[in-house]
């Protein structure tokens, strides 16, 4: 494992530049939607997986970063698990394998091609044309999953090993109009960005998007066309103001996924999500309010 590591972190390697180092604190900033904007902002960021669920970890979650020197790797990775930590989501003890691998590159085509002789298994269960497609897109920025499947017992269905990370796949779907017997899982995330996107980025910034990129399938795109402040405006919105770090709307939204059942359809996964998001900034306006 730490061979791959090694040559992994080679193959990425690049200058860090002016960049802030990660805080210990989660500060979030926005402002209230005047009229019942969550479902609309859980429509724009959500992005289903193949079966029409919104997937993301069932279990712990591990971080790791590649391409900035060790002491900014580091960094990202400790705010990514502070993120996790305020929306209640799982983190593994340090030293554990990871799941969640953010990628800094110099060229993203280039990348991709080697990782496809040398890391297969970061492409498991990923079609050739998918994999074509993430390298041909024009995005300097984009990301993927590895999934995997359980079943009704509540246990894997498959497997497969990598010696970087543990992961249980399936293939299989099972249609269902309300709750499917099969609920879909985060087995590892990545997000690759390339070098020229970091300019003046902190690195709060950037380690908050990543967590946006791989703590939940989202629609970067889409979540910074909509009118609620993200930090997934990032890359997405040149010129325009970016948030200093996650948004109360970006870290409202993982709380409500990881509150949500896995095995429900995205349809009532977002609905709950809605409702979930909803009441927690009225109860922040609430508590504004009184103050």
């Amino acid at each position: 494992m730490r061979y791959w590591l090694l040559m992994l972190a080679a193959a990425v390697g690049l200058h860090d530049g002016a960049m802030a180092q990660a805080t210990d604190d989660i500060i979030v900033s926005g402002q209230r939607g005047k009229r019942d904007p969550e479902k609309t902002f859980v429509e724009a960021m959500a992005a289903p997986s193949a079966n029409g669920q919104l997937a993301r970890f069932a279990g712990k979650i591990c971080p790791r970063g590649f391409g900035l020197s060790e002491q900014n790797n580091q960094g990202l990775a400790q705010r990514i698990r502070r993120v996790a930590a305020a929306a209640k989501i799982p983190v593994a003890e340090e030293g554990c394998r990871p799941n969640i691998i953010i990628l800094f590159v110099t060229d993203r085509r280039q990348a991709i091609a080697r990782w496809r002789t040398d890391r297969p298994d970061f492409f498991i269960g990923l079609t050739p044309s998918r994999i074509s497609a993430l390298a041909a897109g024009t995005d300097p920025v984009t990301s993927w999953q590895i999934v995997r499947v359980m079943g009704k017992d509540g246990r894997p269905i498959g497997k497969a090993d990598s010696d970087m990370y543990d992961y249980l796949v399936n293939e299989q779907t099972v249609p269902s109009r309300l709750v499917s017997s099969i609920q879909i899982e985060f087995a590892a995330t990545f997000v690759l960005i390339e070098q020229k996107l970091i300019g003046d980025a902190s690195l709060v910034q950037l380690a908050d998007y990543a967590a946006m990129r791989t703590l939940a399938n989202t629609d970067a795109m889409a979540a910074a066309g909509q009118r609620l402040p993200t930090i997934l405006s990032l890359f997405s919105s040149p010129g325009e103001p970016v948030p200093l770090s996650l948004t109360e709307w970006d870290l409202r939204y993982l709380t409500a996924l990881y509150d949500s059942p896995l095995a429900a359809r995205a349809s009532q996964q977002q609905r709950s999500m809605g409702k979930l998001i909803k009441q927690d900034a009225d109860r922040g306006d609430s508590e504004t309010g009184r103050r």
